[in-house]
């Protein structure tokens, strides 16, 4: 039987079980810091895709919706600047809470980890750290929080994935 498991918990219990390495471990830290930054860095997207097709889903007809939905589907390496952008697409009124949202720690964090999630994929670990990717992931789940309210969705539907 499968069930649903949030990312968001997920990810949390990759953090619980990176935390029980033992710190001498190094290589091992570091290989799944260089893990969990690719993961962080897909949470913050899938998120953002999953409440840009519920936002547009309670605004629009099912087909603009549906039609959303599959054009959002490549919207990756969301930097600050290409999120903010992409939100304002969105309403130009929420600049300011935008402003305020990703302040500077904020969008600090966003660009470091999208940075280094590039620079990995592409075989340049970088020097990355549990404690550093824990500390964008934090900020993370801070902007995800307020895109939710900004978007004015409902708290209670987190982002799922099928698992065995």
């Amino acid at each position: 039987m499968k069930r649903h498991a949030s990312l968001q918990d997920t990810l949390d219990a990759t953090f619980a079980r990176v935390n029980k390495i033992d710190i001498m471990d190094i290589e091992l830290r570091a290989d799944f810091a260089r893990y969990l930054c690719v993961l962080v860095s897909g949470f913050l997207d899938q998120t953002i895709q999953s409440f840009t097709s519920e936002y547009v889903k309670k605004r629009s007809s099912p087909q603009i919706a549906h039609y959303i939905a599959n054009s959002i589907t490549n919207l990756t390496n969301l930097k600050s600047k290409k999120l903010t952008e992409y939100l304002l697409s969105f309403d130009v009124n929420w600049k300011d809470e935008l402003d305020v949202l990703i302040s500077d720690e904020r969008k600090d964090a966003i660009d470091s980890l999208v940075t280094l999630r590039h620079g990995i994929a592409h075989g340049k670990p970088g020097d990355v750290t549990v404690a550093r990717v824990t500390s964008y992931y934090k900020e993370i789940v801070d902007v995800i929080e307020g895109v939710r309210v900004l978007m004015q969705l409902e708290e209670g539907n987190p982002i799922t994935f099928h698992v065995d």
